[in-house]
Formats: structure tokens, sequence, C-alpha cells
């Protein structure tokens, strides 16, 4: 620490052990287990993320923040034959096989940030940061029918890059925010089946997207009590275009030049559940020993996707009410802070569509034995009305509570 600023300087680390068992029982057979289980498997992971940063004092109203983390991740795991629900038999059917996985991942998170004041209650910022997401333990739960056959190939981890600027004003009685955000992601994964190596999957992502918008929220004072809140956004997540695999381990034909997937998505088209626009607005009261508040949340349209097809389906907005009111013990009692609270959820009771699992085949996923290009199909017929075979999801009916929190103080 010196008048030039401030150097900071840490270490995450976290280690875990984790046991999954289950093993289906026969309570008319004296409660003999299966011999073989649905799932019995461990797996071990680490993580290790120093860090490093600098909050430079540029001027007395600019402060720049400059770091980085270094995140490695490992994980290793052991799974035992099962019947077929996670890894299968193993090629022997011996509940005591067993097959060990593993994988690690490193990257390097830089992360800027400035935030300059215009006034003692006025500031403006800008800010970029980097992430990653390392692929969940469920990338080695495929059947394995050989034992000591390590997976083929596991997904790289998903990163992100985050750019945000915007401004904060707080007054006597108003606060103000507003900001732009651009996020670009690498998707969640996809997965084929190779068929020159038994039908193991391998993984990629599927191709980015860039979300980006708008947010602004503020919160004003009337007066005796009563506040109003109000929040908008307005923005898009879009796929930016091509992701291609350019070689699979062992497939025929597999070149440098000559890519085995291609994962294409045409300019327009958007990430499933990602709303166009979100607005909210409430009101709330404090007053003594009552407290009231009323908010509304309203979701914009989205898109949905059928496995392979994207943009199959659109949900329409919707929008849904929730209040409570509560009421504080402040007598100086033996319950003193005791709280009853009475909320109502749905307010108005609107039975909106909020999803839709769409019936029908999604496209096939097959790595072509001849390194021919594979193409995912996204929005190739269109989009899909809702019918009678679909699963729709909606807003849960009206709902009211009544909770009683006890408090339990010294007599004053």
């Amino acid at each position: 620490m010196s008048k030039f600023g401030i150097l900071r300087a840490g270490l995450w680390y976290e280690w875990a052990d984790t046991n999954r068992h289950q093993f289906p029982t026969d309570p008319l057979n004296n409660w003999a287990d299966q011999p073989l289980s649905n799932f019995n498997e461990s797996f071990w992971t680490g993580s290790y993320q120093p860090f490093v940063e600098y909050d430079f004092h540029a001027t007395k109203k600019l402060d720049i923040t400059a770091g980085t983390k270094f995140a490695y991740y490992n994980i290793a795991t052991k799974q035992y034959a099962d019947d077929g629900k996670t890894i299968g038999g193993l090629g022997t059917n011996n509940p005591a096989a067993f097959i060990t996985n593993g994988g690690s991942y490193f990257s390097t998170l830089p992360s800027l940030d400035a935030n300059y004041r215009l006034q003692s209650n006025w500031s403006v910022y800008g800010q970029l940061s980097t992430g990653s997401i390392v692929p969940p333990s469920s990338v080695f739960d495929f059947n394995q029918s050989t034992v000591g056959v390590a997976v083929e190939t596991l997904p790289k981890q998903q990163k992100s890059t985050t750019y945000q600027t915007g401004t904060v004003l707080k007054l006597k009685q108003i606060t103000f925010d507003a900001d732009y955000y651009h996020i670009r992601f690498q998707n969640s994964y996809s997965s084929v089946a190779d068929p020159t190596n038994g039908g193991e999957p391998v993984y990629f992502l599927q191709p980015s997207s860039i979300t980006q918008g708008i947010e602004v929220e503020s919160n004003v004072y009337l007066g005796h009590g009563l506040s109003a809140y109000l929040n908008a956004s307005k923005g898009s997540a879009l796929y930016t275009g091509t992701l291609n695999l350019t070689c699979v381990s062992g497939a025929t034909g597999c070149s440098a030049t000559t890519p085995q997937i291609a994962e294409a998505a045409p300019s327009g088209l958007w990430v499933q559940q990602t709303p166009t626009d979100t607005e909210a607005e409430g009101v709330t009261y404090q007053q003594k020993s009552w407290d009231f508040g009323f908010l509304n949340k309203r979701v914009g349209a989205f898109t949905i996707d059928n496995g392979a097809y994207h943009n199959q389906a659109t949900i329409h907005p919707f929008d849904v009410s929730n209040a409570f009111f509560n009421y504080t013990l402040r007598s100086g009692g033996h319950f003193d802070q005791t709280k009853l609270r009475l909320s109502f959820n749905n307010l108005f009771n609107q039975s909106s569509v909020t999803g839709d699992t769409i019936t029908g085949t999604a496209a096939t996923q097959t790595i072509p034995a001849n390194g021919t290009t594979y193409t995912d199909a996204f929005n190739t017929t269109g989009q899909t009305p809702i019918n009678g075979g679909d699963n729709i999801s909606i807003l849960p009916g009206r709902s009211i509570m009544l909770s009683v929190t006890f408090g339990l103080s010294p007599k004053r």
C-alpha cells in the first residue's frame, strides 16, 4: 500500500471427495441388493486459483484496477460397473470392475476496471473481465464397454469475456444507475458418437453467442416510508457463426483440413430462453412495525429449442405479481423482533405459458465415418405451434402463505 495505490494478492484452494451410490433393493427378497447398481462412483476435484491485482490511484477522482487470476482445476473419477443407467457393465457385468478417468484445465483470466467520480455522488465506470466454467463430472457418464479404456475426448472449458460500462447517481431521495453490457459466451456442450471407437462420445463446444443490452434501475423515496422501485432491461442473445471441430482422433478421413463436425448457427438465431426484455415495478412501505411490498415482474418473449433444432417455438411475454405484509413485534419483551409475514405469490392468478417441451425427433448427431462434414440442423423446419403432445409449463397458481418467525430477547 502506498500513495499510488494498493497491491493485493491471494489464493483460493478447494478440494472435494464425492461418493455417489445407488443400489436397487428387492423388498420381497429379504431386501437383497440388485447385483449391479444404478450408479456406484467416486470422484475427486481440486481447484487452485491464485490472483494478483493492483488498484492504481491515477488521480483524486480516477481509480484503475488491473489484475489476473490463474485458474487450475482437475478431476479424477472411479466408476464401477452398473446396470446401464450410467456407464454399463464394462464388458463383464462384474460389480467389482471399474474404470478410471480424469482431466485437468487451466486458464488465465485477466480483468480491468476503471472508476471516475464526476461528483461526490455521481460516478461512471468501465469494466473488462474474463471467466471460465469447467465441464461437470457427467461428461464421463456414458456406456463404456471395456475396462481400462479412458474417455476419448473431453470437452473444452467454457470461457466468457464481458465488457460493461455504466453510471451511478445518488441523490437525497433518488438513486439511479444505468449500464451497457456485452458478453461473449462459449456455449454449452454437444456430443457426437464416434463409430470408429465403440460409439464413445466426442464432446465439443457449440457456437459462441453474444449477449448485449442495456439496463436501468431507480429507487425513489416518496416520503412517509413509501418508496417506488423501477427496473428495465432490453437486450439480445444471438449465435455468432460456425464452429468447426477439425479432427476426431481415429476417425476415417480425419485431417486438419477436413472438418469432421461443423456447427453452423446462421446470424439472427437466438439462444433459447433469453428474453428480449424484462421490466419490474414495485412499491414498498415501511413505518414503525409495519412493512408492505408489491412487485410486478414482466418477462419478454423468448424462443425454445428442440434438441438440435433451434428457435422452434416462441413463448410470448408474461408477468407475475407478488405482495407481502409484515409486522415486527417491538414491545421490548421476551418475544421482541418476532415477525409475522403474510405473502401472496402470483397475486392475480395468472396462468401464462412459460415453457414448451416440443414433441418430435431432433436431428441425429453422428460422426460420418468417411470424414464428411456433419452440420447441426438450425431451424430447418420453422416454428412449431404448441400441440396436444407437448409438455407445457405454466405459472404456478396463486398461493398465500402465513409465517411466524419468533424472536427471543432479554426482557427490557
